[in-house]
C-alpha cells in the first residue's frame, strides 16, 4: 500500500537545518496495524503527515497504491485523501454547533451524497460505535470518550481503506481508551490499514507491528505481536 523510497525531511530554523526524518526506505502492506512510537521530536508526526499526503519530503518518494503522492497536484492529493484516507487526531476537531449526527454527515455532504444517504450512513456508524442515543447531542453535551467516537465515526463515513491516527487515546480515560482501541481492532479485522502514532504502550501492544523512532529515524522493527482483545 505505502512505499517510502529514500525519504527524508528537513526544516530550516533560522540558519540551522533540523532533520525531522532521516533517509528512510520501508513498506506498509494493505491491512496492517502499525504503531509508531518514540520520544517527542523523534519524527513520528512527520512520518504520519508524509504518509497522509500533507507534507512533502525534502528528498525521496512516497508511494501510495502505486501512485507517487507528491507528484500529484495539491487538488489531486486532496481528492485521494477524501476518497481513500481517514484521519483521527488527539484533538477531535468536531464542529461545536453541529450535533454528533451532523458532524458525521459532513464528509458525506462534501462527497455529494443525498440527504437520505447521509442520514442513513451517519446513524449506522453512530450505532456501530455505541452512540445511537447521542446522535442529536452537540459536542459539549458529550463526554471526552464520546467525542472521540464521534470523530471516529466521521473518519469512517467515506469508508477509507487506511486510517492514520495521531495519539487517538491521548486525552481519554482508561475505559474510553479501551473502547477506542477495540474499535480500531475491529476496523483492522474488516481489512482496513491502521497506522497510529502513540505514546500509549497499550496501543503499541494491540498493534501487529511497532516502529521505534528515535532522532528522526525508524529504528529497529519490533517483533510482530498478536493483538489481544480489549
Amino acid at each position: 500500500m505505502f512505499h517510502l523510497e529514500s525519504v527524508s525531511k528537513q526544516y530550516q530554523q533560522g540558519d540551522k537545518t533540523v532533520s525531522a526524518l532521516d533517509t528512510t526506505t520501508l513498506d506498509i502492506q494493505r491491512g496492517e496495524f502499525i504503531a509508531i512510537v518514540g520520544p517527542s521530536g523523534s519524527g513520528k508526526s512527520t512520518m504520519l503527515t508524509l504518509l497522509g499526503g500533507m507534507l512533502a519530503p525534502t528528498s525521496g518518494k512516497v508511494w501510495f497504491g502505486g501512485q507517487s503522492l507528491y507528484d500529484l497536484t495539491v487538488t489531486e492529493r486532496a481528492e485521494l485523501r477524501r476518497l481513500k484516507m481517514g484521519f483521527v487526531f488527539q484533538t477531535f476537531n468536531l464542529i461545536p454547533y453541529l450535533t454528533a449526527l451532523e458532524n458525521v454527515e459532513v464528509p458525506l455532504l462534501l462527497r455529494g451524497d443525498s440527504k437520505q444517504n447521509q442520514r442513513r450512513r451517519a446513524l449506522e456508524l453512530l450505532d456501530q460505535l455505541g452512540l445511537g442515543d447521542r446522535a442529536h447531542h452537540k459536542p459539549n453535551q458529550l463526554s471526552t470518550g464520546q467525542q472521540q467516537r464521534v470523530a471516529l465515526a466521521r473518519t469512517l463515513a467515506n469508508d477509507p481503506c487506511v486510517i492514520l491516527a495521531d495519539e487517538p487515546t491521548g486525552n481519554l480515560d482508561p475505559e474510553s481508551r479501551n473502547q477506542v482501541l477495540a474499535f480500531l481492532e475491529e476496523f483492522h479485522r474488516q481489512g482496513k490499514t491502521i497506522i497510529v502514532v502513540t505514546h500509549d504502550p497499550e496501543v503499541a501492544r494491540r498493534a501487529a507491528r511497532t516502529w521505534q523512532m528515535n532522532a528522526g529515524g525508524v529504528g529497529h522493527l519490533l517483533a510482530s505481536q498478536t493483538p489481544k482483545a480489549a
